[in-house]
């Protein structure tokens, strides 16, 4: 090693990709968010809300990601009304048709 320097893009690389082979679904959003607020995130959408429901299997799936600057959108997209359990499951048998199709996180 000597005289080689080690280039931190690939350092990330590598971490992020054993976070993604080892971590849950869940796990990988809240890496996400905290790499992104670790870059001023939170100051460009200060509402930021992941929206997760349970499948057939009881294993939480994320079927919306909101990034507002008003409170009120979020409240609006995750009302009763809008947010209905027929969207969430349209949502939910989308993530079960791409299972197992290459997803990027």
């Amino acid at each position: 090693m000597d005289g080689e320097q080690i280039d931190p893009t690939e350092v990330l690389q590598v971490i992020l990709n054993n976070l993604v082979a080892n971590a849950s679904k869940e796990e990988i959003i809240k890496i996400w968010f905290f790499l992104g607020n670790m870059m001023g995130l939170e100051d460009i959408f200060p509402e930021l809300r992941v929206i997760l429901t349970p499948d057939n299997q009881g294993e939480n799936q994320p079927i919306l990601v909101i990034g507002t600057l008003i409170p009120l959108v979020v409240e609006h997209l995750t009302s009763e009304e809008t947010l209905t359990e027929s969207l969430a499951q349209k949502c939910l048998d989308k993530i079960k048709r791409i299972k197992g199709e290459k997803v990027y996180h």
